[in-house]
């Protein structure tokens, strides 16, 4: 939200998750060679983030990243853990996950060829199993472990607070578990018809389907990478003048 702030508009986190680096994973990335991998492959930009926490500096410049999307090529440089884009693969066009990921040629055949993946403690699995099956050797370094929050009472207030001045915010949506866990709360606390009038930013149309599902009216896929997403926040708010109380917390990993 740093651009957003810097542009004079107030924000407001409900945070659902908190992310804790795994105990193990500085040792078990201590210990390898990355130039080694045919293919260093990152699931997420909190996925760049931990690596970089816990091997600090640039890697090796031989070796060779992919990751599932913009976003996640993007946080890999600015991390430090590349030194040029050049260096990161990631899926062209407008579709970004693992599937378009695995269409890419660096991933056709194995042939005993050797990838590292470094991912969190959820997410999809499947698409491990078919670069096993093209004859790829995968180890996996969990990085961090999410764990379940509940946003305060004081949020939701302020949110309230917001339904009642007629405030027209724009909400930001990052997960499907959040926008489930969104829905739920706005329900309980009955904000949920004056939400679903707003227009809901995702990176990814899995969560805009989530959303979706439970009747938002507005919910508009920006693509990966925070570069478009603050673009397409920025499109749909209104000017706003320096002097908001803004809220500095952020669950940052």
């Amino acid at each position: 939200m740093a651009g957003l702030r810097e542009s004079g508009h107030e924000g407001l986190l409900l945070a659902f998750s908190r992310l804790r680096a795994a105990p193990d994973a500085a040792a078990r990335l201590a210990a390898i060679d990355p130039a080694g991998y045919h293919r260093i492959i990152m699931v997420s930009p909190s996925t760049a983030c931990f690596a970089a926490r816990a091997r600090p500096g640039a890697w090796p410049a031989g070796s060779r990243f992919s990751a599932v999307g913009p976003g996640t090529a993007q946080a890999i440089v600015e991390a430090g853990i590349a030194e040029a884009p050049e260096q990161v693969e990631s899926p062209a066009g407008d579709r970004h996950d693992a599937d378009a990921m695995l269409g890419q040629p660096s991933f056709r055949e194995g042939a005993g060829r050797r990838i590292l993946v470094l991912a969190g403690d959820g997410g999809r699995r499947d698409w491990a199993d078919a670069l096993a099956s093209r004859g790829f050797e995968l180890e996996r370094i969990e990085l961090y472990r999410r764990e379940a929050i509940v946003p305060s009472e004081e949020d939701w207030q302020r949110l309230a607070q917001w339904a009642g001045d007629g405030e027209d915010p724009v909400f930001v949506v990052t997960t499907a578990d959040a926008a489930d866990r969104l829905v739920a709360g706005l329900a309980l606390h009955g904000l949920d018809e004056w939400a679903r009038r707003r227009i809901a930013f995702c990176p990814h149309e899995r969560i805009a389907a989530r959303l979706a599902t439970a009747d938002w009216r507005d919910v508009r896929v920006t693509g990966g990478g925070g570069h478009l997403l603050d673009a397409a926040i920025e499109s749909g708010l209104p000017a706003r003048g320096p002097g908001n109380d803004e809220r500095t917390d952020a669950n940052c990993p």
